[in-house]
């Protein structure tokens, strides 16, 4: 009887940690975001449009839509300098606009507010929001206000189609799915899986265990990112890590399931 009370009791505590899974749909608490240090850096200045992205892009501000390379989401942008503190980007991809943005510098010149609409998602789906900038580099003499340099803050607010996703398991494989249409299914510690409704996403391996495993991104051979993903011990949160490989940061933020 001892022995029999003693394995019940050992099972009951053990449960809560056994029943612990990332199966189900989560959203991302923008507000817990740790994001990059590293600057972008902005010129507007004497007809042209010059930013210091992964590929850096520069093209005259003339509203008018100039063609782009190496760039799966985008393949034309266009930039129009609407008053002397905002600027409007459009993108589009085979005449088709995706991606809409406005940046307004304030008043005092130290922030820089985004307002978005995403459509970039091979589904249709549209995310839209609004971001915050910090400017950490003074725009040159004769500039328009937005040029400097700038970093993210966790100052945003984005629409759920951009925060949530759902994980399964069934074994060693894992399904995963965005609102937006990304999707795959791969084996842990398993050979490349492939991903499907995200141009800029083609392949995924994954390496670890059902509850805390690394997803390393790929767009054909290339690895793009590299993603840490921790379950809680309760199960109620996700704490992710994700490496940019073409920029060289590192974000952090939790996802909550829902």
């Amino acid at each position: 009887m001892v022995k029999s009370y003693a394995i019940a009791l050992a099972f009951v505590f053990a449960s809560p940690a056994l029943a612990a899974s990332i199966d189900g749909t989560w959203k991302v608490d923008v507000k817990s975001a740790q994001l990059p240090s590293k600057p972008t850096s902005y010129l507007v200045k004497d007809g042209t449009y010059h930013c210091s992205c992964v590929p850096p892009t520069t093209i005259p501000s003339d509203g008018k839509f100039h063609k782009l390379t190496d760039r799966p989401y985008y393949d034309e942008m266009a930039v129009t300098i609407v008053d002397a503190r905002s600027l409007k980007s459009v993108m589009r991809k085979n005449g088709k606009v995706v991606s809409e943005l406005t940046r307004t510098v304030s008043a005092d010149g130290k922030t820089a507010t985004t307002s978005f609409v995403d459509r970039t998602a091979t589904n249709g789906t549209a995310v839209t929001g609004r971001s915050v900038m910090r400017r950490v580099g003074a725009a040159p003499k004769g500039a328009h206000a937005f040029s400097g340099a700038w970093v993210e803050t966790n100052d945003a607010d984005v629409s759920d189609s951009g925060l949530t996703v759902t994980f399964g398991t069934k074994g060693d494989m894992v399904t995963f799915k965005s609102l937006q249409g990304a999707a795959y299914t791969a084996k842990l510690n398993g050979p490349q899986a492939p991903v499907t409704g995200d141009p800029g996403w083609t392949g995924v391996r994954l390496k670890g265990t059902p509850t805390s495993f690394v997803e390393t991104d790929l767009l054909g051979t290339e690895v793009m990112s590299v993603m840490t993903l921790v379950l809680a011990p309760n199960g109620k949160s996700l704490r992710i890590k994700t490496e940019d490989k073409k920029r060289g940061t590192t974000t952090s933020y939790t996802a909550y399931k829902m």
